[in-house]
């Protein structure tokens, strides 16, 4: 009863459920520690199929890094990769923009439910929005999450979601770095999966 009436109240958000049976579930994210069971999603999810490269890094970036970000996300999308990233502050925004202006696909992975009400950081709301509305000019993004709608964030699940950010790319660009932080734990799970990664800004 309870697996139904969330299955609902998904539909009533636009929440896509995959679950791990299904053939639309990623196969990179099969290679992962702990693999999510189900993944909800919002927006095309047709991007999905797509061949991404993380972009991630600092919250409180410099304008060097951001700069870096930039030029980094541009040339993938070039290249005709997707990004993937935090949604986070920092670099996650600026590549997540990025993305969207020269119209490449978008992934955000959430450490919260996938429904804006929870969606942290607030400040971000407006990116988040823009990648899962199809009704927008933008129709190239999603939003991954493995928690049910009405999870909050907290300290346990951002460090969770990063191995999804590790797993779903093909290589990770890392754009500075504290030494104890989210980056360097996503950069860790990359390791893991033997995917390659590179710093481009320290």
């Amino acid at each position: 009863e309870f697996a139904k009436n969330l299955y609902n109240e998904c539909l009533k958000r636009n929440i896509i459920c995959i679950s791990i049976h299904s053939k639309k579930y990623p196969k990179k994210l099969l290679e992962i520690y702990d693999p999510p069971y189900i993944l909800y999603i919002k927006g095309n999810i047709g991007v999905l199929s797509k061949k991404y490269i993380g972009v991630i890094g600092a919250r409180n970036c410099t304008y060097y890094g951001s700069k870096i970000a930039k030029e980094v996300t541009k040339k993938v999308v070039e290249k005709g990769y997707g990004i993937v990233s935090g949604l986070a502050l920092g670099i996650d925004t600026v590549a997540h923009i990025t993305a969207m202006d020269n119209d490449g696909y978008n992934i955000g992975v959430l450490g919260m439910g996938n429904d804006k009400k929870v969606f942290y950081p607030r400040i971000n709301l407006e990116i988040y929005n823009n990648i899962v509305d199809s009704k927008k000019n933008y129709n190239n993004g999603i939003t991954i999450s493995e928690y049910p709608y009405y999870i909050t964030p907290t300290k346990y699940t951002f460090p969770a979601r990063n191995r999804i950010i590790a797993g779903i790319c093909e290589s990770l660009f890392i754009i500075e770095a504290k030494v104890k932080s989210g980056t360097l734990i996503t950069a860790e799970f990359a390791y893991e999966l033997r995917k390659r990664y590179i710093c481009a800004a320290s």
